[in-house]
């Protein structure tokens, strides 16, 4: 099975958790609404998730031509997709490829492709 998500740029990890006046921890907002859309993405391709090992192939397209760490992306994009049912854990990444575009569309973007390791 192959799974290919069309899906807005992953924000950063250095920014993923927030601390509140009182001491607490939590998810910032736009880790929140990544993982909303991701799920909506998800939920409108109508795919079964995957359950075991996986090779994936992710695309990210930079906003602007600034400084830009993938590593700092992924975290983000696999936790959201283990959220939305996608996968079933990070964990069984097998065998994956990044890769940052040149192309700077005008709010970025990520392209993922996923296949099940039968």
């Amino acid at each position: 099975m192959r799974i290919r998500l069309v899906l807005p740029l992953p924000p950063s990890v250095n920014r993923i958790y927030k601390r509140s006046r009182s001491g607490g921890v939590y998810l910032d907002k736009k880790v929140r609404d990544f993982r909303d859309t991701v799920a909506a993405v998800a939920a409108s391709a109508g795919f079964h998730p995957i359950q075991g090992r996986f090779r994936a192939r992710i695309t990210l397209y930079p906003a602007s031509n600034r400084k830009f760490d993938g590593d700092n992306r992924e975290k983000a994009l696999w936790d959201a997709l283990e959220k939305a049912g996608v996968i079933d854990n990070d964990l069984n990444n097998f065998d994956c490829h990044r890769i940052v575009s040149e192309v700077r569309p005008p709010n970025g973007g990520c392209i993922v492709e996923l296949e099940e390791i039968l």
